[in-house]
């Protein structure tokens, strides 16, 4: 095999699983492997699938680009002006952000014990849910469903995706106009999850692994602000009295709480697919992986806020930004709008990725009436059999 050859199987290789997160030994699993492993399900509500009718298609980087999708969503690109403004200083916005890290962690700690009893079981919360109060059978999934639809996430995320189009596109739009193309997202990432499992995950794993570079950038651009290496000057008076202007206003402290646990809400999501990873590695895959994975989250988030710091450089007016800091801070340090538009097109695309994440957990949850009719689309290997089931 000649070195062009090799140069090019292992590029083909590095994309597959890392960009795409495809893993053929991960994905892999025999009757042998699922018969190793039991958990300790209760027989009564949903049915205990000994094999996913979906496959095993979470491999560990398409777990990392879960928990990825699920957690960054428009919060980190919105709310750290907002944060700011409600606790004063940089300081402590800091540390709340350091706080809202160890709550979810902990969280995650949380759902990992429920992994570790239930292993086969997709869904997350609704499943761990059920698995409590069995009876009335039926009760907590069809509530869950009903309050699910009605607070929603998913909403926010398309109406933030419509926003952030708009903004790019320098469009004075209406309400009406907003709630149009909010709805396009939304049908497009169901129309994605029914056609095909594969397609869904391969997608968000792209997506997600697009919002790891960009943030990245962001990250890189903002040691060049404080390197004086971009359009604004070199000054870092802003890190200086960083606790000066704190409030100790107990309506703007439980008001920041909410904000920060909302950028870092979306890790349950993981935990909806948890039957989709191979019995040999659910229990590393979820121990271990998911919370690196948020860690780091945690030092991505840092990192960004320091950037978004360094470069606006003016803490009166990174509290004015509200929830356009991070197209605010492309424009102060590339100083032309053609880069504010790209940050916004690109907190569309992250807002798109979060929805995406959702609805892949949705299509491991559900109830139907119609065995026949989902054992038909199981034949066909077909995912959509799986969101009726």
């Amino acid at each position: 095999m000649g070195i062009g050859s090799t140069i090019w199987n292992g590029t083909k290789d590095f994309f597959l699983v890392v960009v795409f997160g495809i893993n053929d030994e991960e994905t892999h699993v025999t009757d042998e492997d699922i018969s190793d492993f039991s958990d300790e399900q209760d027989s009564g509500g949903a049915p205990v699938e000994q094999k996913s009718p979906l496959g095993y298609q979470v491999t560990y980087f398409s777990a990392f680009y879960l928990v990825m999708q699920g957690v960054i969503g428009t919060g980190i690109f919105a709310t750290p002006a907002t944060i700011t403004k409600s606790m004063g200083s940089i300081g402590a916005s800091y540390l709340f952000w350091v706080v809202g890290f160890v709550v979810t962690l902990l969280q995650v700690f949380m759902y990992v014990e429920y992994v570790t009893y239930f292993r086969k079981r997709s869904g997350g919360d609704v499943a761990y849910l059920e698995q409590g109060f069995p009876h009335p059978q039926f009760m907590i999934p069809v509530t869950y469903a009903a309050v699910t639809i009605v607070l929603s996430f998913s909403t926010s995320s398309a109406s933030a995706f419509a926003q952030y189009i708009f903004e790019a596109a320098e469009y004075d739009y209406t309400d009406w106009e907003l709630r149009g193309l909010s709805v396009v997202p939304i049908f497009l990432t169901a129309i994605i999850a029914i056609i095909s499992t594969k397609a869904a995950m391969r997608l968000n794993s792209l997506l997600g692994f697009v919002k790891v570079v960009f943030l990245l950038f962001i990250i890189c651009t903002g040691f060049a602000a404080l390197n004086g290496s971009t359009k604004m000057p070199k000054n870092h008076d802003i890190f200086k009295n960083a606790w000066e202007g704190t409030t100790t206003d107990g309506n703007a402290i439980s008001d920041t709480i909410m904000k920060v646990v909302f950028a870092y809400g979306g890790t349950p999501y993981i935990f909806g697919v948890v039957a989709e990873t191979n019995p040999k590695n659910t229990i590393k895959t979820f121990k271990y992986f998911v919370p690196l994975t948020l860690f780091a989250i945690f030092i991505i988030y840092i990192l960004v806020i320091t950037a978004y710091y360094a470069g606006i450089q003016d803490l009166a007016e990174i509290k004015k930004g509200g929830n356009v800091i991070s197209a605010l801070y492309f424009e102060k340090i590339f100083g032309t709008k053609s880069a504010k538009k790209a940050m916004c097109a690109m907190v569309a695309l992250s807002a798109f990725g979060h929805m995406q994440t959702t609805l892949d957990q949705c299509q491991a949850m559900g109830y139907s009436n119609f065995p026949n009719l989902c054992d038909f689309h199981r034949q066909l290997d077909h995912s959509i059999g799986s969101s009726t089931r």
